[in-house]
């Protein structure tokens, strides 16, 4: 029973921290612009600090040993500075308009300068939201043999409340309430969840976690050597780049079929990521604690997210002439909003199948990663980390290299490339696999993705959308953020 409410109360910590997002990147706009750079630097320094908190209050819990008490002061903190937020937030105006008029700065320093700002006033409540995860699975895992399910069983959760946090946030508690206002209700949640584990700290003394023995901790997957351990850790962080690099580049894309530019087509592109991230974590949650060759499993997950990306890839020229056609049956103002219906749902059903493969690999990774639970808050903090530190480092590439240099297209089969090199160095690296079925699967995956990578757009969608008026001459065509 306290599981089942412990959950529910993380459904509502990971709702209220999209909300939250939602609105500071709102409010954020009115001091540092609309423009993309603007927004990526706040969003960049709302995860730096999720990063830190995973790993650091992974750290923590494992010291500390009363996960239960620590998880209602995050959920407290979080509350206050929400609350506190418009006060805090009128000197940060203040600071930023005062430093700015009197400094001199260029492009790249204005950066630096609205991430340091950002960075440093968002850290405390980031922090908190990011250490959630961690301290919850100190209560949630007690044996080994349970740890990917209910891992993922808290991932998956957290994720769900995320996505209909975005949901109200992005369509209806913005509209209908104000910024301030869904703030509140946000900090209210916060503050629910910190009562009820108080009252059930009162209601039931906490004990320390027990500590299992030996025995009890063993993992199938110990038997894999430290360098392999190592590999699939980084492989997650480069795996996290390849998945924010993904969204950045769909979103670009998506964004010059759509003919609506407002919050809510942001808001579609962000539900539809985070329910594959959701739903991929509960299809393959109880999986990964049945299986003993994991690590052919993250491969197989590592390839199939490259080729649904470049099956996408293949299909997004269609993608045009679909919405050509709904927008040719709809001219009136009520036939707008179907059609712009029947355009957010394909939108979804496009980014759901490769960020539902996504979804799969944390799961996986905390199992393959974690044979001993004593180190469990620790090694889930480093997870957490390292994916957090490549998601900032593959949005920052997408948007500011990656696509001004080689476009949408080439930067997502680039992009690919990367996913198809982690799972072919773990078919290569997995000592469960005979070498003779190694060689057999490699070669097919490199000729499945040969097949694809020769049926990509050339050029991309706008290119070949502003040239195909008979008569037309493109005179100029550059893709950038």
């Amino acid at each position: 029973m306290m599981q089942l409410i412990l959950l529910l109360l993380f459904f509502f910590s990971g709702l209220s921290a999209l909300v939250y997002q939602t609105i500071w990147i709102r409010q954020f706009s009115l001091v540092f612009g609309v423009d993309v750079f603007a927004t990526a630097t706040v969003l960049t320094a709302f995860m730096a600090g999720l990063a830190l908190g995973s790993y650091l209050f992974g750290r923590l819990v494992d010291r500390d040993n009363r996960p239960l008490r620590l998880f209602a002061l995050l959920e407290l903190g979080i509350a206050v500075f929400a609350v506190l937020f418009p006060l805090s937030f009128s000197g940060l105006e203040w600071l930023y308009g005062a430093l700015y008029r009197s400094l001199s700065l260029g492009f790249y320093a204005t950066q630096l300068y609205r991430f340091a700002l950002a960075f440093f006033f968002l850290l405390i409540p980031t922090m908190l939201m990011g250490g959630t995860l961690p301290v919850l699975s100190r209560i949630f895992v007690k044996r080994v043999t349970v740890l990917g399910s209910n891992v993922g069983k808290l991932y998956s959760i957290n994720n769900l409340g995320a996505l209909i946090g975005c949901f109200l946030s992005g369509f209806f508690l913005i509209r209908w309430l104000g910024q301030h206002s869904s703030m509140m209700v946000a900090a209210l949640l916060n503050f629910f969840n910190a009562i009820v584990v108080l009252i059930l700290l009162l209601l039931k003394q906490e004990k320390k976690s027990e500590v299992v023995s030996p025995a009890d901790e063993q993992n199938e997957e110990t038997l894999l050597p430290s360098r392999v351990i190592r590999f699939v850790l980084w492989a997650f962080a480069i795996e996290g780049f390849a998945a924010l690099a993904y969204e950045v580049i769909w979103t670009r894309i998506l964004l010059g079929f759509s003919y609506d530019k407002s919050l809510y087509f942001f808001s579609t592109v962000i539900f539809s990521f985070i329910f594959g991230l959701s739903f991929g974590s509960i299809l393959v949650a109880k999986m990964v604690d049945r299986r003993k060759n994991l690590l052919l499993l993250f491969a197989v997950v590592e390839i199939l997210i490259a080729v649904s990306a470049l099956v996408l890839l293949s299909g997004f020229v269609s993608v045009n002439n679909i919405l050509s056609e709904w927008r040719l049956q709809y001219r009136d103002a009520d036939g707008w909003w179907r059609c712009m219906g029947k355009e957010y749902l394909l939108f979804f059903l496009i980014m759901a199948i490769p960020t539902t493969f996504m979804g799969m690999t944390f799961p996986i990774v905390s199992k393959i990663c974690t044979p001993h639970l004593r180190r469990l808050g620790t090694r889930l903090g480093e997870i957490g980390f390292l994916d957090t530190v490549g998601s900032i480092v593959g949005s920052f590439a997408a948007g500011f290299i990656l696509i001004p240099f080689l476009g949408v297209i080439k930067s997502a089969a680039f992009v690919a490339m990367i996913n198809i090199i982690i799972g072919i160095l773990a078919v290569l690296l997995n000592p469960f696999l005979s070498k003779r079925w190694k060689a057999p699967i490699i070669a097919s995956v490199i000729a499945v993705v040969f097949v694809l990578m020769t049926n990509l757009p050339d050029s991309g969608y706008f290119r070949h959308w502003q040239t195909k008026r008979q008569g037309d001459r493109l005179l100029f065509y550059q893709e950038g953020a």
